[in-house]
């Protein structure tokens, strides 16, 4: 081969292989061109994958794509854009005020597959996830899930994630309202390994009755599966006739700083492990785990939020988080509860928050705090 022939192929390949990464954009109003500004942005986000490569990022302008979504390894998918952002406005998407929705086509027709079918070293961050056989379904690949709503899912086993061979990090989201019978928020099976951190799972449901050994809200099958649970709450999740939590069918799983209601169960314990600290559960024992009411505020407008009398609040150890899963700081530390100082994290996946009048920091505002802001009024008065 001439050497001139040569040194040209090697310059495309490398070119190839070093393309930079790009932003491609998903908007019912793009004109489906080449999906790099939003004018021109593809109609579809299964179309923006298909013009992916590794790398590549894809913004999903706020709305309703009903689509099934399978992602081709290394991409990152974000919703939660308002669809004016420019590419150095990344900070400006707010998933919770512009709601992006990947949906099967409704509650009465739900998809017979999965919304999402993830790939290897890939994000989906910033979605509903609604009306499929499964939120998101991980197999044979490496992903993470963040600041995700997955609910109204119908399956039998992992409607709200299954991971079958894989990794998944799933980080600030919740689950709500998955039907099924086995392992229906988190379901991890054949050597799979899990992280599960500031999630919310609850009103969880089978609408028929469950064997003996289903019913689990998070559930492991395999004696090779690991999976760590960090600053979550399961709140009432009724499969059957039972409240549900944490069914441990082989494989290792670790809770800690969590609150879990409902039963837990261990199956065949010489190949399964369930270790608790930390946490609020009833049916298991651990260090520095309480069984008492979490008292959780009343009422559907903020579930599973503590009260100020929570046994939970300051109950937490050795957490790394610094944001609980409305975004507010971890941690916050409330004098006369629980842990004192730097450590004083609470238990689940809400951190409870102080209210501005509440001066003496003991979670509550009374008659104290009004006499505090009355000493401080006179001191700063006589200076």
């Amino acid at each position: 081969m001439p050497r001139f022939l040569f040194l040209l192929i090697a310059v495309l390949l490398f070119s190839v292989e070093t393309l930079p990464a790009k932003t491609l954009h998903v908007a019912q109003s793009g004109n489906g061109g080449d999906g790099l500004t939003w004018e021109t942005a593809f109609p579809t986000v299964t179309e923006a994958i298909s013009n992916a490569t590794h790398d590549d990022h894809i913004w999903v302008k706020e709305g309703l794509y009903i689509e099934n979504v399978v992602l081709i390894p290394g991409v990152f998918l974000y919703g939660g854009f308002v669809g004016t952002e420019s590419t150095d406005e990344f900070d400006l998407r707010d998933w919770k005020e512009q709601t992006t929705i990947l949906s099967g086509p409704s509650s009465s027709d739900i998809s017979p597959e999965p919304i999402v079918t993830g790939a290897d070293g890939t994000l989906i961050d910033g979605f509903s996830l609604r009306f499929g056989s499964r939120g998101v379904l991980c197999r044979d690949a490496s992903m993470e899930v963040k600041n995700c709503y997955i609910h109204h899912n119908s399956a039998g086993e992992g409607t709200g994630i299954r991971c079958d061979r894989g990794r998944m990090i799933v980080e600030d989201s919740v689950f709500h309202r998955n039907q099924g019978w086995i392992g229906v928020g988190a379901f991890f099976t054949q050597g799979s390994h899990g992280i599960l951190r500031n999630c919310l799972f609850y009103v969880h449901w089978t609408g028929l009755p469950i064997n003996p050994g289903g019913g689990g809200v998070i559930e492991t099958f395999g004696i090779d599966n690991k999976v760590e649970v960090e600053h979550c709450t399961l709140g009432y999740n009724q499969l059957g006739e039972d409240y549900e939590g944490i069914v441990v069918k082989g494989g290792q799983v670790s809770v800690r700083n969590s609150i879990i209601m409902g039963r837990n169960r261990l199956f065949n314990p010489d190949l399964s492990s369930l270790v608790v600290e930390y946490s609020r559960i009833e049916d298991v024992s651990g260090e520095g785990n309480v069984q008492s009411d979490p008292v959780f505020i009343p009422g559907t407008a903020t579930p599973y939020r503590l009260q100020a009398s929570s046994p939970c609040i300051d109950a937490a150890m050795g957490s790394t988080l610094t944001l609980d899963l409305d975004g507010n700081p971890r941690p916050v530390d409330v004098l006369g509860a629980g842990h004192d100082g730097p450590g004083a994290f609470d238990m689940g996946c809400y951190e409870f928050q102080l209210k501005k009048a509440d001066f003496n920091r003991n979670g509550t505002v009374d008659g104290e705090d009004l006499l505090f802001f009355q000493e401080e009024w006179m001191r700063e008065g006589s200076r």
